[in-house]
């Protein structure tokens, strides 16, 4: 279930990142220039988000670790996250796409793909989309009725997403739960399990 998962998360969200991947944004990320890079993308996250309204974040990053372009907050850029968030510290460190669950700055954790880039042979930084878990527990009430819960530990206090419509029944179920935290958080595109 958890594979099956993945790869359905995987492939509607890598799809949607390639919308903001086009030799035009490349270029402006190359040249670091945001005006250009903010014109060229803006339109395509409304647009985005408005076909699926679990997409919360669209981020290009530098090579150096430093946030360049966060479409969804583009006031708040150059600080160095890429210290802060290991996943993202891994991808500038391997150049390799990566795929999973992770914490953001404000401690929310969302489906996120970083993706690098180059431009003329050479290492640009990347781009990374972020969506709601919320989409998880949605998919599979829509699919099997089945209704749940997912807590993320990393933050404190944990973080939960839910759609149980009895409160009491969610109450008892977080007393009495005992969570796996096992299942790996983040999947490097070349892991042959989710392939």
């Amino acid at each position: 279930f958890h594979n099956s998962l993945q790869q359905h998360l995987k492939v509607n969200y890598d799809n949607q990142l390639q919308v903001f991947i086009d030799d035009d944004i490349k270029q402006a990320l190359a040249q670091q220039n945001r005006p250009r890079l903010m014109a060229l993308t803006e339109r395509l996250l409304h647009k985005a988000q408005q076909k699926d309204p679990y997409l919360q974040a669209i981020h290009y990053h530098l090579p150096d670790g430093r946030s360049f372009l966060r479409l969804h907050r583009p006031e708040a850029f150059n600080d160095i996250n890429a210290t802060k968030r290991f996943y993202l510290e891994q991808m500038h460190q391997h150049q390799t796409k990566l795929y999973g669950f992770e914490n953001g700055l404000v401690k929310t954790p969302l489906f996120r793909i970083i993706e690098p880039l180059f431009w003329e042979g050479e290492y640009i930084g990347a781009v990374e989309i972020g969506a709601s878990p919320q989409k998880v527990l949605d998919i599979i009430q829509n699919i099997s009725r089945v209704e749940g819960m997912m807590t993320f530990f990393k933050a404190q206090p944990p973080v939960v997403f839910e759609n149980i419509r009895h409160s009491a029944l969610l109450n008892r179920y977080q007393q009495h739960i005992r969570y796996d935290t096992t299942l790996p958080s983040m999947i490097s595109a070349d892991d042959k399990r989710f392939q």
